[in-house]
């Protein structure tokens, strides 16, 4: 492991990310993709963020792919992409597709859709090529084809298969392994492959996750041979997950970057200014202010970063204090013009080895905020382990004693799932995310340290969590609450009794083992906890960790999450209890890390 500096500045350890034009895959006017995220519901927002992730490709992008397909297919596209003809933008435009010319690529795309569908009527009538042109060298639909035939075995493939509907065929991931062969020379599009696997079932959620899929590889096919960066985190032309890239250090993330561009009063000029205009706000120096800001976090050198166990996310200052008192600080270190400020812990574990902390917090509460801090944090420190700890609301479930949280409470994930990431219909609204395992760590220490929903902690655990709880404590000159302040009322605020629970320790938290669920909503609203823990099976909420999950996931990282309960996501919101659940998180955090065998990578 290497020595981590005690100076307060190690900025010539890595440098900053460079300002520069990269080459942009803009895979978002894909029609079927579009057609996947409810363009006919959501279409003004879908615009609005389609325009200004546009204008910033023509800022940033020496050159800007589009796939022809989009082009022709999408009249979004069409009607946006269009603005910027006779401009200084229109020679970093390119269309991408196969054959050495739109004519012969319409030629060869004409038979791919049935007669008298809407694309053969298009492929049918293209006379005129309004970009630069470039010739694909690789076919998206053999690429699809060949990444389709392996994946019968993904975890994809599998939530399609075991959907639960007595209408759809029950041999599907047979018929899966035809799909590629019977669909001869149509095109790899939902439309033609859903009758192959699903036959003349109607089933929505199966829809989804098959267009999803297909999208995926098809981005793919396109980024991979461009090597070209695209852009992440967009809101509403996103599935929730990380889109594939050809080139992730030129990947520009889409919200900070609108949070970095309003900071710095040039969001209204990108969004309002002449096309002929937007190429030149590149020289505008509150932009690359913008830039530097949020997109430096990406700048990954991983040859150059030091090695630590663990990165700790707290989003809150106080949750910063706890980790600090339970951990133990020993140095501050900053990066040059990263804004963060890195705390370095580091406590003996039981082997006698030493574990080195990072301990982080963003700049507030939030997803976007806290993913960023994650990213920061990863691209100066090369961790085996990213951690979020920290404070959540509790969904309390007084019927079942072994699952009900209660306020100083500690939950564990072993799941994390999105909660409001979601699709709105007319008439239904669709989850779109689901529950998501963390490290298998968590459950390998658990079992170690024998903690369990029905039997209280091993007196040898429970002793070492008091020691870690109260030396901490007393460090940031706290004490528990009095039980007489956990008060869980029901709507009308009648107080409701909290079951009895042979299996927690009077003053002390339980520790539980379960799925916490994530949403940028500060909830107060017990109907709303209670239909989220019901979906979910959820013991905690909270307002980050789905994000550092999938920070940890796309970096390949193990991910844990200890969240301390500070109230039932009610009206009764108060602060009593945010010192104390803060500390009993980060306490649980080192309890699980001092006893992780040095074996483990």
């Amino acid at each position: 492991m290497a020595t981590l500096p005690e100076t307060a500045n190690i900025s010539g350890v890595l440098r900053p990310a460079q300002y520069r034009r990269r080459p942009l895959f803009l895979h978002f006017f894909d029609l079927h993709f579009l057609e996947e995220r409810g363009i006919s519901r959501l279409s003004q927002h879908i615009r609005s963020e389609a325009s200004l992730a546009l204008r910033i490709s023509i800022v940033l992008g020496s050159e800007v792919y589009v796939p022809a397909a989009s082009y022709y297919e999408s009249p979004l596209a069409r009607s946006l992409l269009n603005q910027f003809r006779g401009t200084d933008a229109e020679a970093a435009i390119l269309l991408i597709g196969s054959g050495g010319t739109i004519w012969e690529f319409a030629e060869e795309k004409r038979p791919q859709y049935a007669a008298g569908s809407t694309q053969a009527s298009i492929y049918s009538q293209v006379q005129d090529q309004p970009f630069p042109w470039r010739r694909r060298l690789r076919s998206a639909s053999a690429d699809i084809s060949s990444s389709w035939v392996t994946s019968t075995e993904t975890q994809d493939a599998l939530d399609i298969a075991r959907i639960k509907d007595p209408n759809l065929p029950k041999d599907i991931l047979e018929r899966w392994k035809t799909v590629p062969e019977r669909l001869g020379r149509s095109a790899f599009v939902l439309d033609y492959v859903k009758p192959i696997l699903f036959g003349t079932a109607q089933n929505a959620v199966a829809d989804f996750r098959t267009s999803r899929l297909i999208n995926r590889m098809y981005f793919s096919s396109f980024a991979q041979e461009l090597g070209a960066g695209v852009f992440q985190d967009l809101r509403y032309l996103s599935d929730g997950t990380i889109t594939p890239s050809g080139s992730p250090e030129d990947d520009i993330n889409y919200f900070s970057l609108v949070e970095g561009m309003r900071h710095e009063n040039i969001l209204s000029l990108i969004r309002d200014v002449n096309p002929s205009s937007v190429r030149s706000i590149f020289f505008d120096q509150r932009f690359r202010a913008a830039f530097h800001s949020t997109q430096a976090i990406y700048n990954v050198i991983s040859d150059h970063r030091l090695s630590v166990d663990t990165i700790v996310i707290n989003a809150l200052p106080k949750e910063k204090d706890a980790a600090l008192a339970v951990f133990g600080k020993s140095a501050s270190l900053t990066f040059g013009d990263d804004r963060y400020i890195y705390y370095k812990a580091e406590f003996k574990k039981v082997s006698g080895s030493l574990a080195t902390i990072i301990v982080v917090h963003p700049s507030a509460m939030g997803k976007a905020r806290a993913a960023a801090a994650a990213r920061a944090a990863l691209s100066h420190f090369a961790a085996k382990r990213l951690f979020v700890i920290g404070i959540a609301g509790a969904c309390p479930r007084p019927t079942v004693p072994s699952n009900h949280v209660r306020l100083g409470d500690v939950v564990i994930a072993t799941f994390v799932v999105e909660h409001d990431h979601i699709k709105l219909q007319e008439d239904e609204k669709i989850y779109r995310d689901h529950p998501q395992r963390t490290s298998h760590e968590v459950q390998q220490m658990a079992s170690l340290l024998g903690i369990s929903a029905d039997v209280r902690l091993p007196e040898a655990t429970q002793t070492r969590y008091r020691e870690i709880l109260d030396g901490a404590l007393a460090d940031v000159k706290s004490v528990r609450p009095s039980d007489a302040t956990d008060l869980l009322c029901d709507k009308q605020g009648n107080t409701i009794a909290h079951p009895e629970d042979h299996a927690r320790s009077m003053g002390i938290p339980r520790l539980h083992l379960g799925v916490i669920a994530t949403g940028d909503t500060l909830l107060k609203n017990s109907a709303v906890r209670d239909s989220i823990r019901d979906r979910f099976e959820a013991l905690a909420i909270d307002m980050e960790t789905s994000a550092v999950r999938d920070v940890a996931w796309e970096m390949n990282i193990q991910f844990w999450a200890f969240r301390g309960a500070v109230d039932y996501c009610d009206g009764r919101k108060n602060d009593f209890w945010h010192v104390y659940a803060s500390v009993a998180a980060a306490a649980a955090a080192r309890l699980f890390l001092e006893q992780i065998p040095d074996s483990w990578q």
